[in-house]
């Protein structure tokens, strides 16, 4: 969030001029929106009941098993 604060800074500094603020308005919401973009991926790979059914082994893998292929 630090990185962004020059950009907020300069916006305010040149509200009069309305080029400057609008390449700085540009990269917050581009900056705001891959955020959003990425809450909602993360989100919807969190849900276990939506992405379940898409696993590419439906059993578990057990301790046991890891011991074994380990030794």
């Amino acid at each position: 969030y630090l990185l962004y604060a020059p950009l907020i800074v300069k916006g305010f500094n040149l509200r009069g001029e309305e080029e400057a603020l609008n390449w700085c308005f540009h990269i917050l919401a581009i900056s705001a929106l891959r955020g959003f973009v990425h809450q909602l991926w993360y989100s919807y790979s969190s849900m276990l009941f939506l992405s379940n059914k898409y696993r590419i082994i439906k059993k578990g893998v057990d301790f046991k098993q890891i011991d074994r292929e380990w030794n």
